[in-house]
């Protein structure tokens, strides 16, 4: 796996062939170009009455801060 932006190795994970990978064995799947692209998708798609979890090993471009931006806008 690699950080948006940064181009993938050889020995990267292909986000994008595991989506199509697992939409293919009828599993609902989605890549994102960008940090701020999942947050705002998550924020928009989220049903309501629920509880977000989010949990990195690492800042991943303050995607928690980020969600909370968002979520305070709604």
């Amino acid at each position: 796996m690699a950080p948006p932006g940064r181009q993938l190795t050889q020995d990267s994970l292909n986000t994008r062939q595991l989506a199509s990978d697992l939409i293919e064995s009828g599993i609902q799947a989605q890549t994102y170009e960008s940090v701020d692209d999942l947050a705002s998708s998550v924020i928009l798609e989220k049903p309501n009455n629920v509880v977000l979890l989010c949990m990195s090993n690492g800042g991943f471009d303050n995607i928690h801060e980020k969600l909370l931006i968002l979520l305070n806008k709604i």
